[in-house]
């Protein structure tokens, strides 16, 4: 039995460790770590509970999309020196020194995290050039969601159409856009957990330039000859969701919950919800609004969801000179997001 010191969620039998879990990662080999639902991070010794997979933490659809691409052996997993970041950050006993030294091996990664902390940094203070103010600067838990992103920044595309440059320009856009809307409309979200949970939200098309390359690069064509919505190219060419594939991505890659949620309903939030839910917008209304700005700022009005913007709009009261002014105000977040790729 375990039971969470902070909640005092008691977990017995395996359907519990399974219901509302998150973040599953081992350490160091000799540990299985994971997030309880209240977001505190428990600890299971090696072979205590040897019937955990990622692949049970999958709904009935992902199970079955996951079977059929075969995705156990196309799927990446995080290298270790990876891992080894993430652990270090995850002991509330180590420095900032030794997580700069880890780092300084992962020589991009370092550079996006300096590059971020002078980002979000206030105007009139020091630039930041040392890696131990930056982990200070940027906190722990940001950090290792970075470390993660960074990661699959790495990952190469077998696509021809649909590039990896073009991929990773929107979603750090989105993810700009998602941190400018919570500051713009003074949101009581952290502006971190929205930068990193709107540039993960498409997490899914990643999946599929890694397992299903042509099938992606077919999506991204039917985009352009006949001016639609990702969405409505997935259904016609009867390929799975990005956002299913996201879900899988999210089990297996140990993405934290609420990057779960963006992955999983930045396109259906509003189907799935009722007027009760959207009283208080949270992450997943931000990013919901990041997407369709995103599209405005990168001329493709075409790729909008013109219903689930309209509503987006209305759940945050905005009027289209708001929206006008949103636009012009990101605009200049384009040229941001090309720095990183």
């Amino acid at each position: 039995m375990k039971v969470c010191k902070t909640c005092d969620r008691v977990y017995k039998s395996e359907h519990d460790f399974l219901i509302n879990t998150y973040e599953w990662r081992t350490h160091n080999n000799k540990e299985m770590w994971f997030s309880c639902s209240c977001g505190s991070t428990l600890i299971l010794k090696a072979g205590q509970f040897e019937w955990f997979d990622p692949y049970k933490l999958l709904s009935d659809r992902a199970k079955t999309i996951f079977n059929d691409l075969a995705l156990s052996t196309h799927l990446p997993r995080i290298r270790t020196s990876i891992e080894r970041i993430q652990n270090l950050l995850e002991q509330p006993d180590s420095e900032a020194k030794d997580i700069a030294r880890e780092l300084k091996g992962e020589p991009l990664l370092a550079a996006d995290l300096l590059k971020l902390a002078n980002h979000v940094r206030r105007e009139n203070s020091a630039e930041i050039n040392k890696l131990e103010h930056a982990i200070m600067y940027v906190g722990r838990r940001t950090l290792r969601d970075l470390v993660t992103a960074a990661y699959l920044k790495e990952l190469k595309f077998n696509t021809h159409a649909f590039t990896l440059e073009m991929f990773w320009q929107e979603a750090f856009l989105i993810g700009l856009v998602s941190e400018s809307i919570v500051k713009e409309l003074s949101l009581p979200l952290g502006t971190d957990v929205a930068y990193v949970g709107g540039c993960l939200s498409n997490n899914g098309k990643l999946v599929a330039a890694l397992c299903m390359p042509e099938q992606l690069d077919m999506i991204y064509e039917e985009t352009i000859v006949n001016q639609t919505t990702w969405q409505e190219a997935e259904k016609r060419l009867g390929a799975p969701s990005h956002t299913i594939l996201g879900e899988i991505a999210a089990a297996f890659w140990s993405l934290p919950r609420f990057v779960s949620e963006t992955i999983g309903h930045h396109h259906d939030w509003y189907s799935q919800t009722d007027e009760s839910d959207w009283a208080n917008p949270g992450l997943i209304d931000v990013v919901i609004l990041a997407h369709q700005l995103s599209h405005l700022i990168l001329d493709r009005p075409h790729r909008m969801e013109n219903p689930l913007f309209e509503k987006a709009c209305e759940v945050f009261k905005l009027s289209q000179k708001d929206v006008e002014a949103m636009v012009k105000k990101f605009a200049g977040h384009r040229d941001f997001a090309n720095s990183f790729v």
